[in-house]
Parts: structure tokens; sequence; C-alpha cells
């Protein structure tokens, strides 16, 4: 399992920009995987199934997935979501997720 969250974490900001940080730290982790004899992987990230393209070719050659999209009501998201992040932050997620 490859937990997508922090694969695009720098400072000043990357995500923003042409880099596709994120998408090469993929590559680079899977290859160290697909290295060691993994066939699979579970990806996970609140975004990554509207960026399937991008994640499949990076992690290269022959690839199979399936995007799955986990749900909740509003009221339990702001629930899980306040178990994670604080502030501001919280603030930005909760109005983010909302239905």
């Amino acid at each position: 399992m490859i937990g997508g969250d922090n694969l695009d974490q720098a400072y000043p900001q990357p995500w923003r920009s042409a880099l596709d940080l994120a998408e090469q730290n993929l590559a680079a982790m899977w290859a160290n995987y697909r290295a060691a004899g993994y066939s699979r992987v579970i990806f996970t990230n609140t975004v990554s199934v509207l960026e399937i393209p991008a994640l499949s070719a990076a992690l290269g050659g022959d690839v199979r997935c399936s995007a799955v999209l986990l749900t909740s009501s509003d009221e339990t998201a702001a629930q899980r979501l306040a178990r994670r992040e604080i502030g501001t932050a919280l603030d930005e997620h909760v109005r983010r997720s909302a239905g």
C-alpha cells in the first residue's frame, strides 16, 4: 500500500506547478517494490480517482486499475477529518468535502 497524501509534500508547494512530483515519487517507489518482487499496489489518496491516467503512467507497463471512491455523509466526513486535521486546515478540508 502506498499512501499518496505525502508524495508531493514540500515547501514551497510544488503540486500546483508543472512539476509532477507525486507521480515521479510514485514511480520511484513502485520501481523499488517491483524490484523486490511485488506485482500489486493499493494506492490511497482522496482525489486519485480523478487522476487514473497519470497514476497508471507513473506505474508504467501494462497496468490494470480499479478505482474505488468511498463516500459518507457530510457529518461523518467532518468527524473523521476532525481526527486528523486542525485549525484552518480542518475548515478547508471540511468545506472541500461537503457534498
